[in-house]
């Protein structure tokens, strides 16, 4: 007879739910400031009440606009997708978002990766079937409200133009209040700038070269201007105090627009604001791009080539430009280029491909050391996370609820980059599937997507993996360099060594 061997059944720690509750009021008024503590309050009592839940943060939002324009939001949907939460708890579906096509993509974006919401006064998951028909009824609701709201939103705007009324609400060298417009000086230096420039005979390139040396951002923030900016501003009859209306219908060119719609109507209204400029100046520069181009290509987006601000060269302080060299009309040869106060950088392009190829291989042959490697170095980090988490969880015994906000939003952070740092792994899976397909062959798109960063320094190129997609000019530290690739290469006729680093951190 067989013997019957008994295991013991060992109990389990069972894992709470890692829930968070988001809440929103449309404003920042007395009832609704009440209101969205209540929200708070209720859903978090109800949470902590719960044995098999754990509150890990609170979101919350007090102001209107579509969802992408709330900072809370952002922060929980980030959190969700990194993995840091099984559970959303809301009061109602209306308190996740004013705009229902919002909303809808949200719920179906979070279903996807396996989150769950709740709606406490709907009574309602979005694991249950049946919310799939209430956001049927949601979707067509929205399409309908939205296509009102759009008519009579054109209607206004219309009437207002044929009073001359303004519509621009933003404008680079001005701030606008209800329809004043007031210059901002620093800017307006800016604006004239251009202008002269163009004048002058100095081109986009030049002109953007100066405006980065001098520190000087873009209307929407960014390090560099685009070429498309400066035509934009070069052709804004604003600039010299006039201003035309209905230039764009339903967001294109009025040129462009389709004429079985009808005719549409263009009002230009004079001396609507003081200008930056003197209109002699902007029509003289009118005059001057037409002169320029025979064929109207306005309408047309400013395609910005893949290799442009990527090979960063810390002796020029400046990108390089990628050229194709023509030789006898027989051969063509491609270089990375750049020059700054006599100074020249020339590399053959040939050699860095095969240099970034190099070190996709090299990636992809060695993914378990480079893994192991990282979860070593990022130990103490995620120490130092765990301990700041705890202490900010701490801090929050008897805080008023703005007090507490502040400071959730501050684990959130936290909590996103504990998450982030424990999937190492599976970050690096994702980092290799694109080293194995560059390896193979060169794409400029793959290498930007695999190093955020490309630094050159004399003839030392360092490729940068970013774990956190940052492009970065400053190199790592050498603690985070993991591999060395020496290349042999003729330079102006003279035996040179490229050597190529890469960085993980």
């Amino acid at each position: 007879m067989n013997k019957v061997i008994a295991i013991p059944v060992v109990p389990g720690i069972k894992k709470k739910k890692r829930v968070v509750i988001y809440a929103r009021v449309s404003t920042l008024e007395g009832k609704q400031d009440s209101s969205y503590q209540l929200q708070v309050g209720e859903l978090t009592k109800s949470i902590l009440k719960n044995p098999d839940y754990e509150l890990i943060c609170i979101y919350a939002d007090k102001e209107s606009g579509k969802t992408n324009k709330r900072s809370s939001l952002q922060k929980m949907m980030d959190l969700a997708r990194a993995g840091g939460i099984d559970l959303i708890v809301t009061k109602a579906i209306s308190r996740f978002g004013r705009n229902t096509i919002n909303v809808i993509e949200a719920i179906q974006e979070l279903r996807k990766i396996g989150i769950e919401i709740y709606f406490e006064k709907e009574n309602m998951s979005t694991l249950d079937p049946t919310i799939d028909f209430m956001l049927m009824i949601l979707a067509a609701y929205a399409e309908e409200e939205s296509h009102q709201i759009s008519t009579n939103t054109k209607w206004s705007i219309m009437k207002k133009m044929k009073r001359g009324g303004n519509t621009t609400t933003r404008l680079y060298g001005y701030h606008i209040e209800k329809e004043i417009f007031t210059i901002k000086e620093d800017e307006a230096k800016v604006v004239s700038f251009i202008f002269d420039s163009y004048l002058q005979g100095v081109g986009y390139k030049a002109m953007i070269d100066i405006l980065h040396e001098k520190g000087i951002k873009s209307p929407k923030g960014c390090e560099r201007w685009s070429q498309s900016t400066l035509e934009t501003m070069l052709t804004n009859e604003k600039y010299s105090g006039d201003s035309l209306l209905q230039k764009t219908l339903y967001g294109k060119s009025i040129k462009n627009h389709d004429h079985r719609l009808g005719r549409v109507n263009q009002y230009l209204v004079r001396n609507n604001h003081p200008g930056i400029i003197s209109r002699d100046k902007f029509e003289m520069i009118q005059k001057i791009r037409n002169s320029k181009t025979k064929n109207d290509h306005k309408g047309e987006s400013h395609v910005i080539s893949p290799y442009a601000y990527y090979f960063y060269s810390v002796d020029l302080g400046k990108y390089l430009t990628r050229i194709v060299e023509k030789h006898n009309k027989k051969y063509e040869v491609e270089m990375l280029l750049g020059s700054k106060n006599g100074q020249r950088v020339y590399l053959r392009f040939e050699y860095i491909k095969e240099g970034v190829m190099q070190m996709a291989k090299y990636m992809v042959d060695n993914k378990s050391a480079i893994t192991t490697r990282l979860k070593e170095l990022k130990k103490p980090t995620l120490s130092k996370l765990e301990l700041e988490k705890e202490r900010l969880y701490k801090s929050l015994d008897g805080l008023p609820l703005s007090e507490r906000l502040e400071v959730y939003g501050q684990i959130s952070d936290v909590r996103l980059r504990i998450e982030k740092l424990t999937k190492l792994s599976e970050m690096i899976d994702g980092y290799i599937n694109i080293a194995r397909k560059l390896s193979k062959e060169f794409d400029i798109v793959l290498a930007k997507d695999l190093f955020s960063s490309f630094v050159v320094k004399g003839f030392d190129v360092h490729l940068i993996v970013s774990l956190g997609g940052d492009g970065i000019k400053n190199l790592p530290k050498k603690e985070n360099r993991f591999h060395l690739f020496d290349n042999q290469i003729t330079h102006l006729f003279k035996e040179k060594v490229l050597k190529f680093y890469l960085y993980v951190h």
